[in-house]
């Protein structure tokens, strides 16, 4: 609670301990326990991971990147006192919800950091990467179960592996409680989400009732990721990290709603998280712009405008201290979850919900983004539904009513 709000975090971190995996995989896979790897060079908790022949995190492995995570970590220990007694309990579950009291967090949804890292790589065995992933689960729901109330997941599935991923989503939301699955906004192999290939494990989620949350990983090892390219350029993980997030949830919004995905499956619910939502606007109005201009001529058809999409099926989750929120509060005031990466070093602690709570405008608004905003579930449209709606023209489902600061 804070200031009178309850509030939901729909995208709050834990930190791995090294050994999860070595006690949570089972045979024959535990010979590919991840390995931490790290060096006096860079962050304690960005180490390189080393799975059997394979090396995650580029960010990690360059001196030139490396010493820019160090310097972050170091500036956020120093910003809050509450991190050091977290790292010397190895971010146990109790100081978990420490910091989210500290907070004023009513519930969290949590999502793995090296859970998602682990997978992040194109040329992980596909029978590995979903042995990976339940392990995660399997770890994730005994962490929960100190706090249950307040502690739920996001299920991990390896996007490698489809058939493995459709069974390890059954079996998280169904016999461990799992409330979303995580969806991987890059294409693994070059499978972009709306590829058809995937079409079974989003009939699945869609099946299961529950969302998938589109999560960027900032290890930069898949072939297809955004800040590869800044990698070795001067301030490249400035660069890299400012575009990355945003514009891979940007592409796979593209996918699901343009590519047809959202139009076969009315009632599977999309959130966007850590990438802001200040894109949002924008993005919705070129989106719709390209289908108008190269959709009617496009071998795959949908009934509706990409933006349509958004509004009947998506969530975007914004962070405490998101300035442009108000510019784009059309938009965004019904559609927006509120996010805190309180365990990762590229969590400064600067704000909070109190000064997210300030830049709102009215009660409404304020509800929105703290406990309605997270907590409601977009409503899931049968065909009938779809049948009726009115396709809305460019300026009312795209364009925000505001040009600046409101």
């Amino acid at each position: 609670m804070k200031n009178g709000f309850k509030v939901m975090d729909s995208d709050l971190h834990t930190m791995e301990p090294d050994g999860l995996w070595e006690r949570y995989l089972a045979e024959p896979f535990k010979k590919f326990a991840p390995q931490f790897l790290r060096s006096s060079a860079s962050s304690p908790n960005q180490p390189v991971i080393k799975i059997g022949d394979l090396e995650l995190g580029e960010m990690s492995k360059r001196a030139r990147t490396a010493v820019v995570g160090k310097d972050l970590h170091q500036r956020a220990f120093a910003r809050s006192p509450h991190y050091e007694i977290a790292h010397a309990r190895g971010y146990d579950a109790p100081s978990h919800v420490q910091a989210m009291d500290i907070e004023g967090i009513d519930v969290a949804v949590l999502y793995g950091t090296r859970g998602r890292q682990v997978l992040m790589h194109d040329d992980l065995d596909p029978a590995v990467a979903s042995a990976l992933a339940r392990a995660h689960n399997d770890w994730t729901h005994d962490y929960c179960q100190h706090a249950p109330s307040r502690l739920k997941f996001a299920a991990q599935v390896a996007f490698h592996d489809v058939p493995g991923a459709i069974a390890e989503a059954r079996r998280a939301v169904r016999q461990l409680g799992a409330v979303a699955v995580i969806g991987n906004p890059n294409p693994i192999n070059g499978r972009h989400v709306h590829d058809p290939q995937m079409e079974p494990l989003w009939a699945a989620i869609e099946e299961l009732g529950v969302p998938v949350g589109f999560h960027p990983t900032g290890h930069a090892s898949l072939r297809d990721d955004i800040a590869r390219r800044y990698l070795d350029t001067p301030n490249g993980r400035v660069i890299g990290v400012a575009g990355r997030n945003p514009v891979e949830l940007m592409m796979a919004f593209g996918s699901m709603a343009a590519g047809g995905v959202l139009e076969r499956h009315p009632g599977l619910r999309c959130a966007f998280l850590e990438g802001t939502c200040g894109w949002l606007p924008w993005y919705l109005w070129r989106l719709d712009e390209a289908w108008e201009k190269f959709g009617p001529g496009s071998e795959i058809q949908i009934a509706h405008t990409p933006s349509q999409y958004f509004f009947r099926q998506c969530v975007v989750a914004t962070d405490a201290d998101e300035k442009p929120t108000s510019w784009s509060r059309p938009t965004t005031r019904t559609r927006t979850a509120s996010s805190r990466r309180r365990s990762r070093s590229s969590c400064t602690w600067r704000a909070s919900p109190t000064s997210r709570n300030r830049r709102s405008s009215g009660t409404t608004a304020r509800g929105s983004t703290t406990w309605a905003g997270a907590a409601r579930r977009p409503p899931a449209t049968g065909a009938a539904d779809r049948s009726r709606a009115r396709r809305p023209t460019r300026s009312a489902a795209a364009r925000p009513r505001h040009r600046g600061p409101a």
